[in-house]
């Protein structure tokens, strides 16, 4: 489940369609927010601007993608 977290975290930077398709159609609903209420969200700090931290993204992908 952490690593689904972590992939609908970053899912307004890259895809996650293969862990949103693995979700039952009722989690899916639970965990996945609607367009209209993303569509009011901010982002407030870019990772960029925060030391180290596409290192640790980066690093996160790489866990993710390496698991199947």
């Amino acid at each position: 489940m952490k690593k689904l977290m972590i992939c609908l975290a970053a899912a307004a930077l890259l895809p996650c369609a293969p862990a949103i398709d693995a979700l039952s159609p009722e989690m899916r609903e639970t965990v996945v927010a609607k367009p209209e209420i993303m569509a009011k969200g901010q982002v407030i700090l870019g990772l960029e601007s925060i030391p180290g931290a596409m290192e640790l993204y980066a690093k996160a992908w790489d866990r993710i993608k390496a698991v199947k």
